[in-house]
């Protein structure tokens, strides 16, 4: 995962999120050589033709099932413009098609001067992981990144259960902080159980930290978090974990 693009990033789940966030991948793809500048558009559609990358194909399919934003609102939004009409060859009949060519704009490349914003929540106990959770947190916050931290983002009179759940299960990332007696917590194995419901589209990152390493976890309910690439605070030094923040900023993208 430490080598994952914006392109690898799940959908947001909010609509008008999803249009900054294609034309941030169009313009991320676009400046790294992976497809034109320019696209083959039809019916509000991208078109498979000669002239169409198969890296965007692949994007598409893969990271938007085909179902992304309609064009003309990047079109409204000045992400896309609209430079001339053609006809096209489709590769996959070879018939001729109707196509509008669309250029990416100066506006939808400044989207790359900052990552894209990520939705992260934040699992922890208390007990082991507070101080961290909240330098985690503050950190995070600077960057411009949604973080979710129950010690800080519950009003009084919420459904504390409930919102709980639903924050672990519309973040598309989930950072779990682990300590030696961490999962003694019930309600910090309910989060991981809720996030492994949605594993396949949410990344998780475990962050082994209070002189607790990966070789060191034994609880054999939980034993699909040593497969993901965990950050390790190799000793409980400033430096160790100052290098652990740096680690977890690459992951979304930035780079202080």
């Amino acid at each position: 995962m430490a080598n994952q693009t914006p392109l690898d990033l799940p959908v947001p789940e909010d609509p008008i999120a999803q249009i900054h966030a294609l034309a941030y991948d169009l313009a991320y793809g676009a400046i790294n050589n992976k497809w034109s500048s320019i696209f083959d558009v039809a019916d509000n559609q991208f078109v498979n033709t000669e002239d169409t990358s198969e890296d965007l194909n692949s994007y598409l399919t893969v990271k938007w099932k085909l179902d992304y934003p309609n064009i003309e609102f990047l079109d409204v939004l000045n992400y896309l413009r609209k430079i001339s009409h053609r006809i096209a060859i489709s590769k996959i009949d070879g018939r001729q098609v109707s196509v509008d060519c669309y250029r990416i704009t100066d506006k939808a490349i400044s989207l790359l001067e900052k990552a894209f914003p990520a939705s992260i929540f934040i699992s922890y106990n208390r007990q082991q992981s507070s101080v961290f959770a909240l330098l985690i947190l503050q950190t995070l916050k600077q960057e411009g990144l949604g973080v979710f931290l129950d010690i800080r983002n519950i009003a009084p009179g919420d459904n504390w259960h409930g919102l709980i759940e639903e924050e672990v299960k519309k973040r598309e990332n989930f950072i779990c902080l682990l300590g030696p007696d961490t999962l003694q917590s019930p309600y910090v194995r309910k989060e991981i159980r809720w996030a492994a419901q949605d594993k396949d589209k949410k990344r998780i990152i475990p962050i082994f930290h209070n002189n607790f390493k990966p070789e060191d976890f034994k609880d054999e309910e939980f034993q699909d978090l040593l497969t993901y690439n965990a950050i390790v605070v190799t000793e409980e030094t400033a430096i160790a974990y100052e290098s652990a923040l740096l680690q977890l900023l690459n992951y979304f993208g930035r780079t202080p």
